[in-house]
């Protein structure tokens, strides 16, 4: 079995470990010339059956089928990588990414906006956002750590339904399920100060 590496700048993707017939280690398959440093790819639509890439960078955010080809490009100054999920369960993927203005914003799988909205923070304190269903609204949540302490849960459709404070340093990624076994769904993550 050949490896395959896709490329994206600065940014690579391995998809085997086995040694090409010429004895090298991967081999390329193609390569694509971001804007700007890029943050980690996401995977489109999923990670089971994905057809495609998105990468978020400090320019643009950024759809790419399996071949490499764009299908789409926004202009976004992103602070985070992209997070690929249908929230809305209609059969439709969103793209959705903070930007270093402080905005969370939405993309359909078009690339149009479907929303954005303020979370009144700037710059580097985000980390990922995570989708999830952990709020009895239609759809998925969306989890976003800010570097001001809060932890903001945001609907399907953008609007804030909860935010909760840790303390006062930087929320870092969280994880969603039921970690106690009690039947209801958890959410975990860490700060900047060693606490869980």
């Amino acid at each position: 079995r050949t490896a395959k590496m896709i490329a994206t700048n600065f940014l690579l993707l391995g998809l085997g470990l086995a040694a090409s017939p010429a004895g090298t280690p991967y081999e390329v398959e193609w390569t694509y010339p971001t804007t700007s440093l890029a943050h980690a790819v996401t995977l489109y639509p999923d990670s089971l059956a994905p057809t495609g890439i998105v990468v978020a960078d400090k320019q643009t955010v950024t759809r790419l089928d399996g071949t490499g080809k764009k299908r789409w490009q926004v202009a976004a100054a992103c602070a985070t990588p992209a997070t690929v999920a249908d929230l809305d369960a209609d059969g439709t993927t969103a793209v959705i990414v903070c930007l270093e203005d402080g905005r969370l914003l939405c993309l359909d799988e078009n690339g149009d906006q479907r929303w954005q909205l303020s979370l009144g923070a700037r710059g580097g304190g985000f980390k990922t956002v995570l989708a999830g269903d952990v709020h009895e609204s239609p759809g998925l949540e969306l989890l976003v750590g800010l570097n001001d302490g809060w932890l903001h849960c945001v609907s399907a459709r953008g609007k804030p339904l909860w935010r909760f404070w840790g303390d006062k340093f930087t929320v870092g990624p969280a994880a969603v399920g039921d970690v106690d076994g009690d039947g209801h769904v958890d959410v975990v993550y860490g700060t900047d100060n060693g606490h869980i």
